[in-house]
C-alpha cells in the first residue's frame, strides 16, 4: 500500500449534516413513498451525521443509512425492514421493539445499544468493510472493528434473531437472555462472557465460535453445530442439549448439569424426607428441591411428589407413571420422552418445559381447587411449553394456561381443553379426534380446523 493510501486510511471522512427541519422532511417524504402516496422519495442518509436523532415509531423501511453516525439515536418501535445500516455507527442507540427483519447490518457497530424485544429475523450482521473514495480516487476504509460487526455489551433481551447471520461478529458481554436465535449463524463469532440464559438456540451454528465464560443456563440447544467451538467455562446448567452433543470435545471444559450424587445428595433419603414433609403437613422432613440437576432416566413411578421443585432439571426419559405431581414446579425442565401416564399433575407449573415425545395419556392437569381458607383454585401453567409429538390422549387440561404452547404432531384424541387459555398455541399435524375446546380462548391458534 502506498504512503498516500495509508495516510488516507487514517483520515476522518466527511459526513453530511442536516438541520432538524430538513431531516424531518426527508422522513416525511420517505413515509409517503412507503405508503405509496404521490410525491414520496426514499431516505438516502448514507454517510450522514445524525447522532441523537429520534426516529421512534417512524416507517423507515428500505431507508439507506450506510456508514451513518447514529450514536445515541432513538429507533423505538420503528419499522426498519430491509433498511440498510451497512457499517453504520449505532453505539448506545435504542432500538427496543423495532422491526429490523432482513435489514443489512453488516459491519455495523451496536456497542452498548439496546434492542430489547426487537425483531431481527433474517438480518445480516456479518463482518464487512466499507471503503469510501476521496476526490482523487484514494480509498479510505471507514469501517470500525476491522469490519467485524460489533455487538459487544448490547442488550437484546427477548429479541427475535431467528436465522440472523452473525458470523464473525464481535459479541463480547452481550445480553441475549430469553431471545430467539433459532437457526442463527454464529460461526467464528466472539461470544465470550455473553448471556444466553433461557434463549432459544435451536439449529444454531456455533462452529469456530469463542464462547468462553458465556452463560447458557436454561437455554435450548437442540440440533446445534459446535465443531471447533471454544466452550471452556461456559455455563450450561439447566440447558436442554441433545445427548449426542455432550460427548463432543467442545463440551470438555464446559459447566454441565450435575448428577445428585455429584452434589453430595442421597436421592433416596431426600425422597423419604419429602414424603415425611407431606405426611406431617411440613412439620417434619423437608421439601424436595432438585433444581438444575441431571436426573435422566430416574424412576419416580407412583411417588408422592406434591410441591416438588425441579426447575430446569434434566428429566429426559424419567418414569413418573402414576406419580403425584400436584403443584410441582417443573418450569423449563427437559422432560423429553418422559412417561407421565396416569399422573396427578393438577396445578403443575410447566412453563417453557420441553415434553417432546413424552407420554401423558390419562394424566390430570386440571386445576387444584379449594386451596387454603379462601378456597382458591390453582390452574396448571403450560405457557410456551413444547409438547411436539407427545401422547396426550384423554389428558384433562381444563382451565390450564397454555399460551404459545406447541402441540404439533401430538396425539390429542379425547383431550379436554375446556376453559383453557390457548392463545397463540400451535396444533399443526396434531390428531384431535374427540378433543373438547368448549369456552377455550383460541385467538391466534394455528392448526385447528
Amino acid at each position: 500500500m502506498s504512503d498516500k493510501m495509508s495516510a488516507a486510511n487514517h483520515q476522518e471522512p466527511d459526513y453530511t449534516t442536516l438541520s432538524p427541519i430538513n431531516l424531518a422532511r426527508v422522513i416525511i417524504l420517505h413515509e409517503r413513498l412507503m405508503s405509496r402516496r404521490p410525491g414520496g422519495r426514499r431516505a438516502l442518509l448514507a454517510h450522514h451525521r445524525l447522532e441523537k436523532a429520534d426516529f421512534s415509531g417512524r416507517d423507515l423501511r428500505e431507508a439507506d443509512f450506510t456508514g451513518a453516525l447514529l450514536a445515541h439515536c432513538l429507533f423505538l418501535r420503528a419499522q426498519l425492514n430491509f433498511t440498510n445500516f451497512f457499517a453504520a455507527d449505532l453505539r448506545t442507540a435504542s432500538l427496543d421493539g423495532a422491526d429490523l427483519t432482513r435489514s443489512d447490518l453488516r459491519g455495523a457497530c451496536f456497542r452498548g445499544a439496546s434492542l430489547v424485544g426487537a425483531t431481527l429475523v433474517d438480518a445480516d450482521i456479518r463482518e464487512a468493510v466499507l471503503t469510501r473514495y476521496s476526490a482523487d480516487r484514494v480509498p479510505t476504509v471507514v469501517s470500525r472493528m476491522e469490519g467485524h460487526s460489533d455487538l459487544s455489551t448490547m442488550n437484546a433481551q427477548g429479541a427475535n434473531l431467528s436465522r440472523a447471520k452473525m458470523g464473525g461478529s464481535f459479541i463480547l458481554r452481550a445480553d441475549f437472555s430469553h431471545a430467539n436465535l433459532s437457526g442463527a449463524d454464529l460461526r467464528n463469532a466472539d461470544l465470550r462472557s455473553s448471556n444466553f440464559d433461557n434463549a432459544i438456540l435451536t439449529g444454531v451454528n456455533l462452529c469456530g465460535s469463542k464462547a468462553q465464560g458465556a452463560s447458557f443456563r436454561g437455554a435450548v440447544l437442540s440440533n446445534v453445530q459446535i465443531y471447533d467451538a471454544d466452550l471452556r467455562e461456559a455455563d450450561f446448567t439447566g440447558a436442554i442439549i441433545d445427548p449426542a452433543l455432550l460427548g463432543q470435545p467442545a463440551f470438555a471444559g464446559a459447566l454441565l448439569p450435575k448428577l445428585p450424587e455429584q452434589n453430595g445428595i442421597d436421592l433416596a433419603a431426600r425422597l423419604d424426607e419429602h414424603r415425611q414433609w407431606l405426611e406431617t403437613g411440613t412439620a417434619q422432613g423437608q421439601r424436595l428441591s432438585l433444581n438444575e440437576m441431571d436426573l435422566s432416566k430416574r424412576q419416580f413411578a407412583g411417588l408422592p411428589l406434591t410441591a416438588v421443585s425441579m426447575v430446569s432439571a434434566i428429566l429426559r426419559g424419567c418414569n413418573f407413571i402414576g406419580a403425584t405431581l400436584v403443584t410441582a414446579d417443573l418450569a423449563r425442565a427437559d422432560m423429553r420422552m418422559a412417561v407421565l401416564r396416569d399422573a396427578d399433575m393438577r396445578g403443575v407449573n410447566l412453563r417453557h418445559a420441553h415434553l417432546d415425545e413424552s407420554i401423558l395419556a390419562n394424566a390430570d392437569l386440571g386445576p387444584l381447587q379449594d386451596v387454603g381458607s379462601a378456597g382458591r383454585s390453582i390452574a396448571s401453567n403450560l405457557d410456551s411449553a413444547s409438547l411436539v409429538g407427545a401422547d396426550l390422549r384423554n389428558v384433562r387440561f381444563v382451565g390450564a394456561v397454555m399460551t404459545k404452547a406447541d402441540f404439533s404432531r401430538a396425539k390429542l384424541e379425547g383431550a379436554d381443553f375446556r376453559y383453557c387459555d390457548l392463545r397463540g398455541a400451535r396444533f399443526s399435524g396434531a390428531s384431535l379426534g374427540g378433543a373438547q375446546f368448549d369456552e377455550a380462548l383460541l385467538d391466534g391458534v394455528i392448526g385447528l380446523p
